[in-house]
């Protein structure tokens, strides 16, 4: 009989698994599977705790790792006057623990399914459990600057009513408040085994006195005050503004004595005088009406013309009686003047950026319109032979009228185009002439109006609005 060869091919088929077989025992063992004790369990495949890779740890050794320079820390203890004291955690025997919260994580893992976290991991955030020695502690809460500076004589209250000329009055309180040691230290102790990095005073941590009854007439009157002060209007003058707050609110409710103004009642009181006064300031900014202004010619010169008609002119009388009412009803918004006149541009610097304007000397007339020439035509003005010579000025157009006679003493005449300036003075077309421009006005003139050729003028009164400034010079 032939003798039976071996059969090694069954070799690795039964090999592999024993080996898979130990292999997966063996790890089972390192993570503690065969064990009941969670010491000396190890956080499977994958697992990561506060940012640490925790795989292949025990409890101890990660918490070792974890609380790694937690006594270097500093809690901050803020007090009722804003005074802060820094307690060092290691002046206090201060310890972080995370071994009661990774010890559940631990029991959670089963050590024969060691293979779950592979493919994705599993990352937990865990607060750890705080501690400090209790007389190290008081001592060093007892020692801080806040409970030594804030333990003041009660005796020495004080409760007054202040003046500051940059934010007006407001109220100053030192009413002695002494912190309640017992409670303070209980609220910084909570805090500090929550994991807070400080704590504030509460008005629950500090021991108040009595007011006396001159204390509590003084909060009666500051509270008037703080309603009388809180307004916040602001004035729109076009190139500037002006506020109206707390500020200037105080200058108008304090008398001669430096004493709040009140009535029989208690009631707050303006000064009329005062708020007349700072009316009057606002007028001398917002009254511009009439006032000489400089205007830049086609030509680039600067000139000064003072014949003027157009600004504005402020309502004082409207704008005392809106402040009071105003800070009464402790109104909070922009507010443009009252005007008594309002003509063009309240601004002195500028006739705006759409104007007329004629130049006397060179018979010529430009209209600008958002700051571009839209015409220019010669012109003739008034004449000044007979002393009939065009003014200097700037005014606006006040009317314009269509086909009507021009009357005067010596002359009638009939126009297609009116434009009335001032005064009877105008801009309009005249068909009884074939030139403009050059000397004409020295001795052939108007009787002081503005000539103008048909065309330009047609063109002209299509475009221009009443109220469109004319500057002549």
């Amino acid at each position: 009989m032939d003798k039976k060869k071996p059969k090694w091919w069954l070799v690795p088929i039964i090999a592999i698994p024993v080996l898979i077989i130990c292999l997966y025992l063996g790890v089972t063992a390192f993570y503690g599977g065969f064990s009941k004790d969670l010491k000396n369990h190890r956080f499977i495949f994958g697992t990561w705790v506060n940012g640490i890779y925790a795989t292949g740890l025990t409890v101890s050794e990660l918490n070792e790792i974890l609380t790694v320079n937690d006594d270097e820390g500093v809690f901050t203890i803020v007090d009722n006057h804003g005074i802060k004291s820094f307690v060092h955690y290691s002046d206090i025997g201060f310890e972080a623990d995370y071994t009661e919260i990774l010890e559940r994580m631990i029991d959670g893992q089963d050590p024969f399914f060691w293979f779950m976290g592979l493919p994705m991991g599993m990352s937990y955030k865990l607060n750890p459990k705080y501690s400090y020695d209790n007389e190290l502690f008081d001592r060093s809460v007892a020692d801080s600057p806040t409970f030594s500076y804030s333990n003041n004589d009660i005796s020495k209250a004080v409760v007054e009513i202040k003046y500051d000329e940059n934010k007006g009055f407001y109220l100053y309180e030192d009413i002695g408040d002494t912190i309640d040691s017992k409670k303070a230290k209980d609220d910084i102790g909570k805090a500090m085994l929550a994991g807070d990095d400080s704590y504030t005073f509460t008005d629950e941590d500090l021991i108040k006195r009595n007011l006396s009854e001159s204390d509590k007439k003084t909060y009666e009157l500051w509270e008037k005050i703080k309603n009388i002060q809180d307004v916040d209007i602001t004035y729109n003058l076009g190139d500037r503004e002006i506020k109206v707050d707390s500020s200037v609110v105080a200058k108008w409710i304090i008398g001669d004595d430096g004493q709040i103004l009140t009535d029989e009642e208690g009631n707050i009181t303006f000064k009329d005088k005062c708020i007349e006064e700072f009316v009057s300031e606002l007028a001398g900014i917002c009254d511009t009406f009439g006032k000489s202004r400089t205007f830049k010619t086609t030509a680039g010169d600067e000139i000064v013309i003072n014949n003027v008609y157009i600004g504005t002119a402020l309502n004082k009388n409207a704008e005392i009686k809106y402040l009071k009412e105003a800070v009464l009803e402790k109104r909070k918004e922009v507010r443009i003047p009252e005007y008594t006149k309002y003509v063009g541009t309240g601004n002195v610097d500028t006739v705006g950026d759409t104007y007329i304007e004629i130049d006397r000397a060179n018979q010529t007339m430009y209209y600008y319109v958002d700051g571009e020439l839209f015409l220019s035509t010669p012109v003739v003005t008034g004449n000044v032979s007979t002393s009939h010579a065009t003014p200097s000025m700037i005014s606006p157009i006040v009317s314009k009228e269509r086909d009507r006679y021009l009357i005067g003493p010596d002359y009638c005449s009939f126009v297609h185009y009116w434009m009335h300036i001032r005064n009877g003075i105008g801009i309009h077309d005249a068909m009884w002439r074939s030139e403009f421009g050059g000397d004409i006005y020295k001795w052939g003139g108007s009787h002081g109006c503005i000539n103008t050729p048909d065309e330009a003028m047609a063109l002209l009164y299509e475009n221009v609005s009443v109220g469109t400034i004319v500057v002549i010079y």
